[in-house]
């Protein structure tokens, strides 16, 4: 077998030949292997992986079958690099809490870092095979010697095969190959060839120039009908049944609550199969900010042609947004637009989940007992009269949708929504809010309070009894829900001068400037946090949760430095996302990772 001089001179330079005894090299089986002109060492204890226990919450995968399986990398940038967050996010913090990053940091260089060479990339791929997880981590290496001595403590042992190769037991099995200056590990040693394995720089080289802390792509290279079958097949007998399974009904929840939670989860896992199996290439990463302590997590997936994914991409981007004229107020704290048509897969979710709501409201209304017969009755027509309107609005396939909730003061608050809907769905609207006194006798409806143009606008009051939470939030004495109705649209609108607002609002979609040109982004959210965890800390209830984690995220976030944006579009038949924050949530991570250093470091 060739060697090449820089395998020959990274084994020197690490003392390895120098230290560690030598005998002829051994098979799987404990053979020996016959090789010439090479020293063989057997190594001591070969300690390996406690980093792929750390990404391992990307839950990403490279390989259920070679052919067909999904390929995913993550990257590190280096680990010089993860030391500098470590200093900026604790940094964010108070003064106590900043002497944590000197323990993290410490902890970080001695466990995970000896030997490992700070200024190179780390690499993880995470492979998913017959429904078995297998972790194939990458690191690079400065001493090969105080790289595997400083493991010695996880009770890993290991044993000459090759020239560069180890195999590996006890607390892991599998083989570790060190060539290039990179220990490279894995199960199965085949797939570490010691003439053939590339660099592991090499493949990652389009993910490095993102210039991403942490970066990750993940690919589908088989695009066939068969690959595609297969891929299926491997995620509905394996992860979608495992997933499944482990959902399980809570000891004092309801039939109606477990069914629609479990609903919930079958449908996402829907979406995630749908990006399993029909993704040509995902590429994304996080990227800390250090001189700002802002950071920004981005990603752009494209779908393999004529797929489902494929097709609903194809919907983005087509059609006006009914609100597309409305500017976003300067006091708004929770920002949000949704355009975004709903596909055959859409439908039928929310088609099954409105009809699981409308179950659960039935049985609950049976419950009430404070409920007469006739209150019952008419309870239960609401629930038809809404499953209606959202079935016949769902098979329009319309997901048009604009919320503004606007900071008015202390303690005072706006909410403006807007919801696109299908022609003539007014009258059923109206049927509603004329059963709502039927039901409860305190509910006033005043018709037809403002009108704007085509949409009319009804007020009903809202009962503190049944709403408790109401005028704490909207800062008002006596809570009122106002309800605009137009040809295509329904409005909702509470709060300080809610009425006057939203005559406004609706008068700017009326009578704004449209472009011609359709907005490529589909979705796009713009909230400040502080406000919003502070109502939460202020609730009645406000004891129920972690006292803790509350305390620390009401200290993490000031006025100044709380905004969380999120904005996605269609570019080029590509999905392009991309999510900002602001140093607050960076501060809170800092915080969590500070109790953890006093608790578990220390």
């Amino acid at each position: 077998m060739e060697i090449s001089n820089e395998d020959n001179v990274n084994m020197q330079e690490n003392g390895i030949a120098d230290t560690w005894l030598y005998s002829v090299p051994q098979d799987d089986n404990g053979k020996t292997v016959e090789e010439s002109n090479v020293n063989r060492p057997v190594s001591p204890l070969f300690v390996t992986i406690a980093l792929p226990a750390l990404f391992s919450a990307f839950g990403l995968s490279q390989a259920i079958a070679e052919d067909v399986s999904p390929q995913a990398t993550i990257v590190q940038s280096n680990a010089e690099n993860l030391l500098e967050d470590v200093d900026t996010i604790l940094g964010l913090t108070n003064a106590i809490e900043k002497k944590q990053a000197r323990i993290i940091k410490e902890y970080l260089e001695q466990i995970f870092l000896v030997g490992v060479d700070r200024t190179k990339p780390i690499r993880m791929d995470v492979h998913f095979e017959g429904g078995k997880i297998e972790y194939r981590p990458h690191f690079p290496i400065s001493n090969f010697k105080d790289f595997m001595g400083s493991v010695n403590a996880f009770g890993i042992a290991s044993r000459r095969v090759g020239f560069l190769t180890y195999q590996l037991k006890n607390a892991y099995t599998g083989y570790v190959l060190y060539k290039n200056r990179y220990a490279s590990f894995a199960e199965n040693r085949a797939v570490l060839p010691e003439k053939t394995f590339p660099n592991p720089v090499t493949v990652i080289e389009p993910l490095l120039a993102l210039d991403h802390d942490i970066a990750t792509e993940f690919k589908n290279s088989a695009t066939g009908a068969d690959a595609l079958k297969a891929r299926r097949k491997e995620f509905v007998d394996n992860f979608r049944k495992e997933l499944l399974a482990a959902v399980k009904k809570k000891k004092d929840e309801s039939d109606d609550d477990f069914a629609l939670r479990k609903l919930a989860a079958e449908q996402q896992l829907d979406d995630i199969e749908r990006f399993y199996v029909e993704t040509a290439n995902f590429t994304g990463g996080w990227t800390t900010d250090n001189s700002t302590g802002n950071g920004q997590l981005e990603g752009t997936l494209a779908a393999i042609p004529d797929t489902a994914l494929a097709k609903m991409m194809g919907m983005l981007g087509k059609k006006h947004s009914q609100f597309a004229a409305l500017a976003k107020p300067e006091k708004s704290i929770l920002h949000l637009r949704v355009n975004h048509p709903l596909d055959e897969m859409r439908k039928e979710h929310f088609k099954q989940f409105f009809a699981a709501l409308r179950s659960r409201s039935d049985n609950r209304t049976d419950q009430r007992e404070k409920l007469n017969a006739t209150q019952k009755q008419n309870r239960k027509k609401i629930n038809d009269l809404l499953h209606q309107f959202f079935d016949v609005n769902t098979e329009a396939g319309l997901g048009d949708v604009y919320v503004d909730v606007q900071q008015i003061g202390e303690n005072k608050r706006t909410l403006i929504a807007g919801f696109a809907v299908a022609d003539d769905q007014g009258p059923t609207i109206e049927q509603v809010i004329d059963l709502l006194p039927k039901v409860n006798p305190e509910h006033e409806i005043t018709k037809s309070v403002a009108k704007q143009g085509d949409v009319v606008i009804h007020q009903i009051e809202v009962t503190t009894r049944e709403q408790p939470h109401f005028d704490r939030f909207f800062g008002t004495e006596k809570g009122a829900l106002l309800v605009g109705i137009g040809p295509n649209t329904i409005w909702l609108a509470a709060g300080v001068n809610a009425q006057e607002d939203l005559v406004a609002v609706v008068r700017q979609t009326q009578e704004g400037e449209h472009s011609d040109q359709v907005s490529p982004v589909f979705f796009s959210l713009e909230i400040a946090l502080k406000p919003w965890i502070d109502l939460r800390a202020r609730r009645a209830d406000a004891e129920s949760g972690d006292p803790v984690l509350r305390k620390q995220a009401v200290e993490s976030f000031n006025e100044d430095d709380d905004q969380l944006t999120v904005e996605m579009k269609v570019e080029n038949g590509e999905i392009k996302g991309k999510l900002i924050t602001q140093p607050g949530i960076l501060r809170l991570a800092g915080k969590l990772a500070a109790e953890f250093s006093k608790e578990q470091l220390e």
